[in-house]
């Protein structure tokens, strides 16, 4: 499957029921009420396949508001070293994408929607990169992949 989008490390969520995930996240209380699916990255993104998104704190919508100007970092540099040291499709460290099984909310404002999370590194694909399913999470579970 491919998918694109936000993506974080699995270590921030494991073990973590779906209203934690919410608030680490920055969804608005719930929007996982139904359930996500988590899927893990199989391949590790080039350069140019993702941007820099900080932390949860700051949502898709608020980035280009509060950085008009881009950031001061060197982003080539940043990269290369994420690449290199941070992104990795095995262990704790790899990299996944949880999807709502509740979709986006046209009838709802983007920051009521999309509150401040508590503060997870946080990247943007910007290609669409292979993926499979690694679980689905529901009612009391908690996140724990199959594999």
């Amino acid at each position: 499957m491919k998918i694109s989008g936000f993506k974080l490390q699995e270590k921030y969520l494991r073990n973590k029921s779906l209203n934690e995930i919410e608030s680490l996240l920055g969804y608005h209380y719930g929007r996982l009420k139904q359930g996500a699916t988590i899927y893990a990255l199989t391949e590790i993104p080039k350069a140019d396949q993702f941007d820099l998104r900080g932390f949860t704190q700051v949502a898709d919508h608020q980035w280009d508001i509060k950085y008009p100007n881009g950031t001061n970092l060197d982003e080539k540099k940043l990269k290369d070293f994420l690449i290199k040291n941070v992104f990795t499709n095995i262990g704790l460290d790899r990299l996944i994408k949880v999807r709502p099984i509740t979709a986006h909310n046209f009838d709802m404002s983007d920051d009521d929607q999309y509150p401040p999370g508590l503060g997870i590194p946080q990247w943007k694909l910007t290609d669409p990169l292979n993926a499979r399913q690694v679980a689905e999470v529901k009612g009391d579970d908690r996140y724990f992949p199959l594999s």
